[in-house]
């Protein structure tokens, strides 16, 4: 959400959407990306 590239105000204020958004504090390069792994698995496997 505090992305220096990509505004995200969108993703934030539309509560009709049906995204999941992963909130990180990471910049927009993801330096800390494997961190994020095993969220993204769960999200992967929950609709299976």
């Amino acid at each position: 959400m505090h992305d220096e590239l990509i505004n995200h105000t969108a993703l934030k204020s539309d509560v009709t959407n049906k995204l999941q958004v992963l909130q990180v504090n990471d910049t927009h390069r993801l330096p800390r990306f494997k961190e994020y792994l095993p969220a993204v698995k769960a999200y992967i496997e929950e609709d299976e």
